[in-house]
């Protein structure tokens, strides 16, 4: 189509970057989520049972958040300046989703 608009290639670069580096941080920042509730858990001695509880949902509510908002920038990364975005794809690609349990790793 004649009326398409595109980023300049010189435009586009930075921002791409700018996304794929934040996805990247947001990984990184998982395993520091989980050192700090070991910290609490460890700072709390004997106690540490009373606030187990509370640790692994903010455990486990962090690391879904950390891990939908860095699939969420690489989604923005790998969709700047592309005209169409495969719909059907990407629901395949998250079809699988995140659970809170603290059995699922995510």
């Amino acid at each position: 189509m004649a009326d398409d608009l595109y980023l300049d290639p010189a435009a586009v670069t930075p921002l791409v970057e700018r996304f794929r580096t934040l996805r990247q941080t947001l990984q990184n920042a998982q395993p520091g989520v989980v050192g700090h509730c070991g910290a609490v858990q460890r700072a709390c001695g004997e106690f540490s049972g009373a606030v187990a509880d509370g640790a692994e949902k903010y455990q486990i509510g962090w690391r879904a958040a950390l891990d939908l908002t860095a699939t969420s920038a690489g989604v923005v990364a790998g969709n700047i300046n592309v005209e169409v975005i495969d719909v059907t794809r990407l629901d395949q690609d998250l079809a699988d989703g995140f659970s809170l349990s603290p059995e699922s790793g995510s």
